[in-house]
Formats: structure tokens, sequence, C-alpha cells
């Protein structure tokens, strides 16, 4: 068997932004929020397993147009959520109720997929998408609500991928608005629930890490006898948040929610993964020249001259929607 991680998007929540003329909003090509897919193929090449990390904006069509998941070798044995916002979950619907369509066309058993999420995702996704939830997906609520830098117990619904030699660890991360708890009236601070997950990935022959979404405050990634870093450390792919390129902090101390590649430099310096993919650019909240608009292709000049520079370990890579790792 083989196991390939696929690139489903790599956008922060605004891919485009209309009205703006910058080199990123002009651009033709097709966008998609931040996404991947672990798929599992047999010696023959059939899909065999297919495990869907986040689901926003774009995911639906980037699974339909995969050659892995086109047609006959379409299958989705669960989806995993990062947390609840809606660049990572507003596809749910719609894909579910695609998945659920097609399989009744070609008289397949039609079963309710299995989705994990952490317990304050799941109170925001019952609020906000409450027939798929209930009708479409088989929700797997991690209780709970432990601070970043957690280990949490193994994903494990019904083929998570124990079957084929997959293995998914949860960790948990800080990521800002994300940790807000559904309020009834007010929103209510002291009723907060960290609700985000990054993901260790094992197959018999590699360790891959998805650490997207995480805000600059995670620095439990600095202290090499945490656990989650024990984990996490020298994985064969380290797939993380890289929203902007320089700039953490807005007007009146407001953050932008996510990990700079500054940050980046640093967790990477401490985690030593052997490939680093950026995931969720964006190119709206840096300064003009200093990250403002760039495209994928600055972002990688960029970040490989960095990479360079700062003598940091392993490859640096933007990936393209489509792009397939094995792992």
């Amino acid at each position: 068997m083989d196991h390939w991680l696929v690139i489903n998007g790599l956008e922060n929540a605004f891919p485009k932004e209309f009205g703006c003329s910058c080199a990123r909003c002009v651009r033709t090509e097709r966008t998609a929020n931040t996404s991947a897919s672990l798929i599992t193929t047999d010696d023959e090449g059939n899909t065999r397993h297919h495990l869907l990390f986040d689901c926003g904006g774009g995911v639906a069509d980037s699974l339909a147009q995969h050659d892995l998941l086109r047609g006959s070798r379409a299958r989705l044995d669960g989806v995993i959520l990062t947390h609840w916002h809606t660049d990572h979950s507003i596809d749910v619907r719609r894909l579910l109720t695609g998945w659920e369509r097609s399989r009744r066309r070609s008289g397949a058993t039609v079963t309710k997929v299995p989705l994990w999420c952490r317990e304050g995702s799941a109170a925001w996704l019952w609020k906000e998408q409450p027939y798929a939830m209930s009708a479409l997906a088989q929700p797997v609520v991690c209780a709970g609500s432990q601070p970043a830098g957690t280990v949490l117990e193994p994903v494990s619904f019904a083929n998570a991928g124990v079957n084929v030699g997959v293995s998914v660890t949860p960790i948990t991360m800080y990521h800002a608005s994300a940790d807000v708890s559904v309020p009834n009236t007010l929103d209510e601070p002291s009723l907060h629930v960290p609700c985000c997950a990054g993901f260790v990935i094992t197959t018999p022959r590699a360790k891959t890490v998805l650490c997207w979404d995480m805000d600059a405050t995670n620095d439990w990634v600095l202290q090499p006898d945490n656990l989650a870093v024990m984990l996490a450390r020298d994985a064969d792919t380290l797939l993380i948040d890289c929203n902007t390129w320089r700039v953490e902090h807005m007007a009146a101390g407001r953050t932008t929610g996510h990990a700079s590649f500054q940050t980046v430099c640093r967790y990477v310096t401490a985690l030593r993964p052997r490939r680093t993919v950026l995931m969720h650019l964006s190119g709206h909240e840096d300064a003009v020249g200093d990250g403002f608009g760039w495209t994928d292709a600055e972002w990688q000049a960029r970040a490989s001259h960095e990479w360079r520079t700062r003598d940091l370990p392993g490859s640096v890579v933007v990936p393209r929607i489509g792009q397939m790792f094995a792992v």
C-alpha cells in the first residue's frame, strides 16, 4: 500500500478579496481554503481509504477534481476538523450532501460520515451547521478543553485508518477566536474553551504533522521536554500555518490569530522537520513590499531564501492544489 497527503487548498479565509487589485487577488487560478487529504492506495493504484482534514470553501471542488477521488474511485472514510471556523468547515454540508446523493445514484449503501472535532468546535458546528451534524455526519467529539500542547487520544472511529496502517493523534493548539465558546447573550472570556487541534499522522513509512491554524502564543513548541513536541519532532513532513510574512499584531493590539513566517522559523528550528509545507497563506495583513499581495511563487522564493540564510532544517515548499506528498 501507498499513502499520500494531497493538498486540497492552502489559502487563508480570504483567498481573493473583492475590490483588491493586488497580484494575489487578480490571479486566475482556482483557490481553496486550507485542507489536505490522507489517501491510501493499494498495489493496483485503487483508492482504499480517505481521511479529509478540514473542509472550507473550494475543498469539495478540489476533491471532485483529483484523480484518486474521481468518479468510481471516490470514497470518504472520515472528516477531521482542526476547528470550527467557516474557512475550515463551510463546505462540510455541501460535500456530505453531494456524497450522499452520489452514493444513492450508484446504489451503494448510504451511511453517515464520521466527523471528528474537539468539544468546543462541536458546540459551534451544532449551532451553525445543525443539519450537517444531525443528518449527514456521525459526530465523534473529543471531550475536554485541555490547553495547547496537550497530546489527546488518537482519533478513533470505524474505518479510521487502522486497517491500512494509519494513525492520527491530535495535539491541542491555541488559535485566538477559535477558542471562543458559543455565547448565549454576551461573549464571556471566562467561559472560553480551547477548540483547535493539530495532528500527528503516522504510516508505516513516515510521520506527518499538521500544525495549521495556530497563533503565535503556542510556545509550548519551544519546550523540548513537552510530550507533544517529542511526538511531533523530526517529522518527514510538517504542514504549518504561515498566514503572514511578518505581522502578527494589528491595530489596538488585535492579533491576526495566526503565526507569521518569523514564528514559523522559530517553530521549525525546534521541531526539525525534513520538509516544511507552508499553509494558510494570506496577502493582506502585511505591509506593501513586505508580504502584501505576494503570489505563491513569491512566497516560495522569499521562503527559500530565508531557509538558506538562516540555515533552517530540511526544505520548504509552498504547495499547489492537487500536489501529492508520499507519506
